[in-house]
């Protein structure tokens, strides 16, 4: 049964059968070629009003998803944050000196041994006498498949150069994102901001209308926070990147040209866009857990995506949220460990405009 269409898979095929006796004059035994083809016919209604009824939903921005859910954004003048393309630094280097200028053009592709492509950003020339020169080089294509490549690991020149040749990125390629999805993991992402810009198409001064509007000016905004303050008319955006980390001046300057458009601000506000302050603890934990099971709960807790990872990801992720090691403790447990101490952090609160940032990290276990 849907939301919008009431079916089941027996009242449509009791109703088909019980047709088509009608109509014939004849109880239809089982085998009966006629009956098999009504049966067919079951499922094919089935999967009709099952469309139908996931059309209708899609209407709602609870059910929306893909282009459906594009077209609702626009609706409100949100849209999706698109893919990004990683990038790096590439250097070129060529086997000894020489007594003229070597050019690596713009264009020049490098890749890993597997073929993920960078392509170097513009011309790179190695002068007389040096024999390397550094280039910045972009993904072939956008996501985060290309980020992570550790130093050296583009080292394969797919381009023809007219002179003898290596390569090799210098840092980790970093950068690259998959565009916003419409939900992730339970987080309303896209949809969310959808919901949320439903406020900010008038200028009336709410948080929520400051909150969608910091939110779509940079995708790597983790939180944002629109504290009560006593001045008239002051408003005061406080903003975190993901994993505790803080904007740097030049994109504070972007979140802030966006929440104070004239077609944005309501007239006599006066808004600041701020970096969160940190407020910095460190984890001490340690547990037990069984012999047999020490391979599996050691990686739930500590490998990657584990339960580590996933409290400094709440903890560090939200402006004025205090600091819980009873979370901590919750998580390792949940992750398989039979008893859990938390020598660090102690609770405590961060304050107005302020967001934990974990320092440093010390897990220690023993199998029993």
């Amino acid at each position: 049964m849907g939301m919008f269409l009431e079916y089941d898979a027996q009242t449509i095929h009791d109703s088909i059968i019980s047709r088509l006796q009608e109509a014939t004059g004849e109880v239809l035994p089982e085998g009966d070629e006629r009956r098999v083809f009504a049966e067919a016919m079951t499922a094919y209604m089935l999967a009709v009003l099952s469309t139908v009824e996931d059309v209708a939903k899609q209407k709602m921005l609870r059910y929306a998803r893909g282009e459906v859910l594009d077209a609702l954004g626009e609706m409100y003048g949100c849209e999706r944050i698109g893919a990004e393309a990683a990038s790096c630094t590439l250097r070129f280097t060529i086997p000894e000196a020489v007594a003229y200028a070597v050019t690596v053009p713009a264009g020049t592709i490098a890749s890993t041994p597997d073929g993920l492509a960078f392509s170097t950003d513009a011309d790179a020339t190695i002068a007389a006498g040096e024999t390397s020169v550094d280039v910045a080089g972009t993904a072939a294509d956008v996501g985060s498949e290309y980020n992570g490549l550790v130093t050296g690991s583009v080292n394969v020149i797919r381009s023809a150069l007219p002179f003898p040749a290596t390569v090799a990125n210098i840092g980790t390629t970093d950068g690259g994102t998959d565009g916003e999805p419409d939900d992730d993991e339970g987080n309303e992402l896209f949809r969310q901001r959808i919901l949320l810009a439903q406020n900010a198409v008038n200028t009336a001064g709410t948080k929520s209308s400051y909150i969608a509007i910091a939110k779509a000016a940079d995708a790597d905004i983790a939180d944002v926070q629109v504290p009560d303050l006593d001045e008239a008319y002051r408003v005061l955006i406080y903003v975190v990147k993901s994993g505790g980390e803080l904007f740097d001046a030049d994109e504070i300057a972007g979140i802030q040209a966006a929440c104070d458009a004239d077609d944005v601000r309501p007239l006599g506000d006066l808004v600041e866009v701020r970096n969160a302050s940190r407020v910095a603890y460190s984890v001490d934990v340690s547990y037990t857990c069984a012999a047999a099971d020490e391979a599996a709960v050691v990686a739930a807790v500590e490998g990657s995506g584990g339960a580590i990872d996933a409290y400094l990801e709440w903890q560090d992720e939200t402006i004025g949220r205090g600091i819980q090691p009873q979370k901590l403790m919750a998580l390792v447990f949940a992750a398989g460990a039979e008893t859990v101490t938390v020598s660090s952090p102690s609770a405590a609160e961060v304050g107005v405009g302020c967001v934990a940032k974990c320092s440093s990290v010390a897990v220690s276990h023993e199998a029993v």
